[in-house]
């Protein structure tokens, strides 16, 4: 065998064993603009909390699954327990989270879900005080402003009350974890 073709079988050999690669780049423009934390107070739509991470989970074959015991939220997360997603390391741009630390996370709404990735969160602690004090004060789930209750009466063998509860759980279950649902 002359070295022509064998260098020419080890390439092939290479090139079909070669896997895709993945990196993650938080590019600072030094002409960005000064961040108006009142504006993106009222503008931002997604979650901020500080909790205790009680479970990560795999998801999906790059991204991870952050369930985290909420102690206080500032918004979106006004119950015991949030869950967030993340690429699974930090060369996809995903953020990293340890079982039983504490911390304070803020992140846009991706879709249907709550996504953190490096470089927002990055920004977020950067300037977490002047982000949550933007955000007004924070609640712990206990002392979340109560909801006015309505009392129904019982029609046949169906109680409103309950079948409120229930929708109510559901829809902060789908909210916290639309993909429990599929």
């Amino acid at each position: 065998m002359n070295k022509f073709t064998l260098f020419l079988f080890v390439a092939v050999i290479l090139f079909l064993s070669v896997q895709a690669a993945f990196g993650c780049s938080c590019i600072v423009d030094p002409n960005k603009p000064e961040v108006d934390y009142g504006q993106w107070a009222k503008d931002f739509k997604g979650i901020a909390f500080s909790g205790r991470v009680a479970k990560i989970e795999p998801f999906g074959e790059y991204e991870v699954k952050v369930t985290f015991k909420v102690d206080k939220f500032w918004r979106g997360a006004d119950t015991t327990q949030a869950i967030i997603y993340t690429a699974k390391d930090s060369g996809l741009c995903g953020v990293t989270y340890d079982e039983g630390k504490e911390y304070i996370v803020i992140t846009e709404a991706t879709g249907d879900r709550y996504v953190t990735y490096l470089c927002p969160d990055v920004e977020y602690v950067t300037h977490r005080a002047e982000y949550l004090k933007a955000l007004g004060q924070g609640f712990t789930p206990a002392d979340r402003p109560a909801q006015k209750a309505v009392k129904f009466q019982e029609f046949g063998n169906i109680n409103c009350e309950t079948e409120l509860a229930y929708l109510d759980a559901l829809a902060t279950q789908i909210q916290n974890d639309p993909n429990s649902m599929a």
